[in-house]
């Protein structure tokens, strides 16, 4: 069955949850010239990109392939909310969130390619609601565009997501679709500290001097009350085989449920 941490905080959070969304701990020197990205500027504009991928705006390539974290249960409704739905066919990669409403509501992460000549696909989330006699539909889809993503500097909000609840990955870990994407985030993660973070999907890569990913993940700050959130984060690979996480921020959900 899956488990949901509900993101519900009563009052201010202590000092210590404030300190960073993701640890704020200072990225390693990186080696000039080699286009990693870091703090905001973690989107700028680089040529390059997988073969494998589509090249989207700022250099940034998008995952060809889905790491796809989904019970047979919500594959259903999601399928079934998505009968008739003409123009761009949405692929589903996870869960997100949850809101029980008079039925319930789902937010999908999903992979969209517009049913084109040119196709050119990108990342959006689609809301899914279920109402009390099994029937779904579509209530909102938005974009998420890698070059100017919507997020917040911690987890600050005494209500961060609403009444949503933020979908905790159950059984094994997530795999990455690539390995040296897994290798990456694994390596990055272990000089990490604050937040214990687990990979939902790989978003895009980048391809500079070395190599850039951009994760969406699920994050507990590595507190005495663990706060959990969907974070942001990137990740720069040195052609030696270095990595460290160089940009780390809070998703701000709720713009993207609308």
């Amino acid at each position: 069955m899956k488990k949901a941490i509900v993101i519900l905080l009563v009052g201010a959070l202590s000092a210590t949850l404030l300190l960073a969304a993701c640890g704020k701990k200072e990225p390693a020197d990186v080696p000039e010239g080699s286009g990693a990205a870091s703090g905001s500027d973690a989107l700028a504009g680089n040529e390059g990109g997988s073969s494998a991928g589509m090249a989207l705006l700022g250099g940034w390539t998008l995952t060809p392939d889905l790491s796809v974290s989904l019970t047979e249960d919500d594959k259903a409704i999601f399928d079934k909310a998505m009968e008739g739905f003409t123009g761009v066919g949405y692929e589903p990669a996870a869960v997100l969130a949850t809101q029980l409403v008079s039925g319930k509501n789902y937010a999908y992460l999903c992979k969209a390619t517009p049913i084109t000549s040119k196709p050119i696909p990108h990342w959006a989330v689609v809301v899914v609601y279920q109402n009390l006699q099994g029937e779904a539909s579509v209530s909102n889809v938005t974009e998420i565009d890698l070059t100017n993503l919507n997020v917040k500097d911690n987890v600050d909000a005494a209500a961060a997501v609403g009444a949503w609840e933020i979908t905790l990955p159950g059984g094994k870990p997530i795999m990455m679709p690539y390995e040296d994407a897994q290798v990456a985030f694994d390596t990055a993660s272990q000089k990490y500290v604050g937040v214990d973070l687990k990979p939902l999907s790989l978003l895009g890569t980048q391809v500079v001097a070395g190599k850039n990913y951009k994760y969406l993940c699920y994050g507990e700050t590595v507190t005495e009350t663990p706060v959990s959130a969907l974070y942001i984060v990137d990740v720069y690979q040195d052609l030696e085989g270095n990595a460290e996480i160089t940009n780390c921020a809070v998703l701000d959900l709720l713009s993207y449920i609308g």
